[in-house]
């Protein structure tokens, strides 16, 4: 479980469409089109690739590591998983239904920067 639960988190890092980080980069490289910065664009989402390969590539490499038959499995009980699929399930859900009074809240907070 633990290995799956650090690609989850690993893919809603590198913003896979259910994360809110989906929705920032999206609206930026909306903004960079709209405004015209072609070659700016370009450079943002070559750069972004280049980026999220090499967070996946450490994140499978680390999960999906060498098989270790020589050494002891040890099983952890679920009162160890249950805050990160706690967090994940909230990372997800906000990144799919934002409540309007928390919408409110994101609002307000970015117009008071």
């Amino acid at each position: 479980i633990t290995g799956w639960l650090w690609v989850l988190c690993g893919a809603l890092i590198v913003a896979i469409p259910p994360s809110p980080l989906f929705i920032s980069e999206f609206l930026i490289i909306k903004q960079m089109y709209l405004s015209n910065h072609i070659l700016l664009l370009i450079l943002f989402i070559v750069l972004l690739t280049v980026i999220m390969y090499g967070i996946m590539r450490a994140i499978t490499k680390t999960a999906f590591g060498e098989d270790l038959d020589n050494q002891e499995q040890v099983s952890l009980g679920i009162n160890k998983y249950f805050p990160q699929i706690l967090l994940i399930l909230f990372v997800i859900i906000i990144g799919l239904y934002c409540p309007h009074w928390l919408g409110v809240l994101f609002i307000g907070a970015t117009s008071w920067m």
